[in-house]
């Protein structure tokens, strides 16, 4: 349903930026190119669905208010375009 897709977007956010900060400090890697390259791929990841929680806050009626409140868009085409946008620049 609508607030449990909402809810596990939010978790899935939240997992990945934890996982990320747990990556960044344990160095699980020897070399640092290594490192690098998963930190990044985990911070794409965790952008992603950021970008998926703030499209679903737009494209849902009963939030409307709360998106254009909170991240500026007044519909779920722009968070999407700005979505597609991040994706392509990383």
């Amino acid at each position: 349903y609508g607030s449990r897709k909402l809810l596990r977007t939010v978790v899935a956010a939240v997992v990945s930026a934890m996982f990320l900060t747990l990556l960044a400090l344990a160095r699980p890697y020897r070399r640092s190119d290594d490192l690098c390259l998963a930190c990044i791929a985990n911070l794409l990841l965790t952008c992603c669905f950021a970008s998926g929680v703030v499209i679903q806050l737009c494209d849902s009626t009963m939030y409307e208010d709360m998106c254009y409140n909170l991240v500026g868009y007044q519909t779920s085409r722009g968070a999407s375009t700005f979505a597609v946008v991040l994706t392509a620049v990383m």
